[in-house]
């Protein structure tokens, strides 16, 4: 993929590419600390793990180890793995300006709208950009993002960075009022992604600016916002309710466990493992001391996501 033939076309770069002076990049420090870091030469990161200076990136691939120019007592380099942004990676960095959609919640609402390559769709508000970089992604790079936000200082920083991340050509930026000025000159878009205090007073908007058969996804911190949109909605004959759901993420991962051989651990593999492996397993069982065995525990280090109401809104078509 040649980036330098046409500045008017600036794509997203492969996540393996070479370091440039200027980008915006991720770096993986741990499991539950990832920032985002512009590498220009006098960039110095300082962490548990020493000392990184970003000219020693620039002009070396992502994805591989980043070590430090310090040591620690045992004269060992620490190290952090530089990669390129992803929405998921993007959303876990990102620096929180509202209450954030996580990845959990990015990735259904996203589903549920039938969103692809050259849909067209509208946000409100931008907030901190998770949500405009899944989209922007996601519609790449024949489809159109068009956020709305009413704060101007949201709407320049999250312009900023998606120009950083190359997404800018496909995302408009409006700072404006919706309630009063609706959503502008704007052809009727694919779908509509509304995260407002105050939905309901946008409802009027949204049947002029949505096609037919288009969904509009309200995200909702509490019931009673969802009741008022849905009292608005009731009132316009082509608008359809399709469906409401809590979104509450609790995944789960499995971890080795020792445990002390005894009678209680033959009779838990007895009841959970297969025939074919049974006998094997409960043989090593028994003449080992220690044995290890999967238990689960909640990944909670790893997702993030809101107790929130989605509702979806479907228009109709003409009869």
């Amino acid at each position: 993929m040649d980036d330098d033939n046409d500045d008017d076309l600036r794509k997203p770069k492969p996540p393996w590419r070479v370091c440039s002076e200027g980008d915006l990049i991720i770096v993986y420090i741990s499991a539950d600390k990832i920032k985002s870091l512009v590498l220009n030469p006098d960039t110095v990161m300082v962490n548990k793990y020493g000392k990184f200076y970003a000219l020693d990136l620039i002009g070396k691939p992502l994805g591989r180890k980043w070590y430090s120019r310090t040591v620690d007592k045992k004269g060992r380099c620490g190290y952090v793995y530089p990669l390129w942004p992803t929405p998921e990676l993007w959303t876990r960095s990102i620096l929180q300006r509202t209450q954030l959609v996580y990845s959990s919640d990015i990735s259904l609402i996203i589903y549920k709208m039938g969103l692809g390559c050259g849909s067209s769709v509208i946000e409100a508000g931008t907030g901190s950009g998770s949500m405009t970089f899944a989209l922007a992604s996601t519609v790449y790079p024949e489809g159109h993002v068009f956020s709305f936000d009413c704060k101007e200082e949201r709407v320049s920083a999250v312009k900023s960075e998606m120009d950083k991340l190359y997404f800018g050509s496909c995302i408009s930026f409006d700072c404006r009022d919706i309630v009063e000025k609706g959503f502008g000159e704007i052809l009727p878009v694919d779908a509509i992604f509304l995260d407002i205090p105050e939905p309901w007073l946008v409802v009027k908007h949204v049947v002029d600016s949505l096609k037919e058969g288009g969904m509009v996804v309200f995200y909702s911190p509490c019931m009673e916002q969802v009741l008022r949109t849905l009292e608005e909605v009731n009132l316009f004959g082509r608008l359809k309710l399709v469906e409401i759901l809590t979104t509450r993420c609790t995944p789960y991962e499995t971890r080795p466990r020792r445990v002390s051989q005894d009678d209680n651990l033959v009779t838990f593999l007895e009841e959970q493992l297969p025939p074919v492996v049974k006998e094997e397993t409960l043989e090593k069982t028994r003449t080992s001391k220690e044995s290890t065995v999967m238990s689960c525990a909640p990944a909670y280090r790893c997702y993030r996501s809101h107790t929130a109401y989605l509702t979806w809104v479907q228009k109709l078509n003409h009869s």
